[in-house]
């Protein structure tokens, strides 16, 4: 297979964003495949210079860090994540390929991310309107369209959004970009996802500082984007619990003087279903504090090189690092006398932060390398001149936000996502752009 028609490998690497939707196996499937044929074409062609671009030896300075810390972990089965971790860097280097060689690509994966929106918002509707399939496979309490049981629809908007807004403002699509912002704000509020949650209001903020609209038409958009998200939380009852009154207890601001309550809320096959808050023992849940607190005497045993990839899970059940803990209210019961609420551990798959999970499994000079591409993405959201590449910025200063809970930053569907933005921003200056 040569590489000699850019629009093929354009339209499959565009395709990867619908792709993620139904099946993350197929995209990453996509992005090995295409990612392995163009560093043949680099070997046959003897492109090495190409290779030779900073972002990408900073990336390879990464990715032996990821394999030096596999070799010297407890545990082997790290070493096959940080092995195949490659195929991101060479990902990267492809769609800069792309973006030096081809006038089309940018429309391409334009039109796909909007045509990715549209489709999460079909789905979104069938499963407002109760169509069956769609309802009986989204958890409980949130909407997740086309992802069915898996609780990430917000999670993929807020992360593709920022790049589909600079790209239509590339294209100068601002009508349209005023439609597919407000489908995303309400798909984002629907979903359940607190993280997420602030993550728009966070962009929301800053969008509508540098969206290129005059006075009036910001005022306009203000003004409809607080109408949406007002009525939808009040509209929705189930919203409304997980975005207001689950939180509002949770950090002490609803019912003070009360550490328990009980609320009565439908559940997906509307049956009223009694669910049950506690106040938080600390700033975070319980369970999060108790995963942070094993990730960080887990650091300190390996500060330079962490435990190892995707360790974690492994680690915490170590003797040394394990924990297990009743919130106070119950903390003379036994372990397994109210679930959620005693006999929470410290374990996990992983520590839910991506700058925790970095230190505890790959070190300190890994966490300072991702560290500085959020410093970065910071500061080109205020010096890039062009306001595409500012929303190309803000992306990646969105998806590496560090005080979020989030998943795993080695997972498939994360690190496509944040490549696919970060190779938009690291490619600002290109010609093409």
């Amino acid at each position: 297979m040569q590489f000699n028609n850019l629009k093929i490998y354009s339209l499959s690497i565009s395709f990867i964003p619908i792709s993620i939707i139904f099946s993350i196996f197929l995209a990453d499937l996509l992005v090995s495949l295409t990612s392995i044929f163009f560093l043949i074409f680099i070997i046959i062609n003897k492109k090495f210079d190409f290779l030779n671009c900073i972002e990408f030896k900073l990336f390879l300075f990464f990715y032996t860090i990821l394999i030096i810390s596999s070799i010297f972990s407890d545990y082997n089965n790290s070493i096959i994540t940080s092995l195949t971790y490659l195929r991101f860097g060479l990902f990267y280097l492809l769609i800069k390929y792309l973006l030096i060689n081809t006038d089309n690509f940018k429309q391409y994966i334009s039109s796909s991310l909007v045509i990715s929106i549209l489709i999460l918002f079909l789905g979104f509707t069938l499963q407002l309107l109760n169509f069956d399939f769609l309802v009986n496979n989204k958890p409980e309490f949130r909407y997740s369209s086309f992802f069915n049981d898996e609780a990430v629809l917000g999670s993929y908007l807020i992360k593709i959004i920022p790049l589909t807004i600079g790209l239509l403002i590339y294209f100068k699509q601002h009508k349209f970009l005023i439609c597919i912002f407000l489908l995303s704000i309400i798909m984002i509020l629907f979903s359940g996802e607190r993280s997420s949650q602030l993550l728009l209001i966070l962009f929301i903020t800053i969008s509508l500082f540098y969206l290129p609209y005059n006075k009036k038409i910001k005022v306009i958009s203000i003004f409809l984007i607080l109408t949406v998200i007002s009525t939808t939380i009040f509209i929705n009852e189930k919203i409304r619990h997980r975005v207001l009154t689950q939180t509002f207890f949770q950090m002490g601001i609803l019912d003070k003087e009360e550490k328990y309550i009980e609320i009565e809320i439908k559940n997906k096959n509307e049956e009223k279903v009694i669910m049950a808050l506690i106040k938080e023992d600390h700033f975070i849940p319980l369970k999060y504090y108790l995963m942070f607190n094993a990730s960080f005497n887990i650091f300190l045993d390996n500060v330079l090189l962490g435990s190892g990839v995707k360790t974690f899970r492994k680690k915490c059940m170590e003797p040394d690092y394990y924990q297990i803990q009743n919130y106070s209210l119950f903390k003379d019961k036994p372990y397994n006398f109210y679930e959620g609420y005693t006999g929470i551990d410290s374990c996990s798959t992983h520590p839910h932060n991506y700058y925790i999970q970095i230190l505890t499994e790959t070190g300190i000079i890994a966490f300072l390398i991702i560290l500085f591409l959020f410093i970065y993405s910071t500061y080109k959201i205020f010096v890039s001149r062009k306001l595409h590449n500012k929303f190309f910025a803000i992306g990646t200063f969105l998806n590496l936000f560090p005080i979020v809970f989030t998943g795993s930053f080695y997972n498939n569907f994360i690190s496509i996502l944040i490549f696919l933005t970060l190779s938009f921003l690291l490619n600002e200056q290109n010609e093409k752009m």
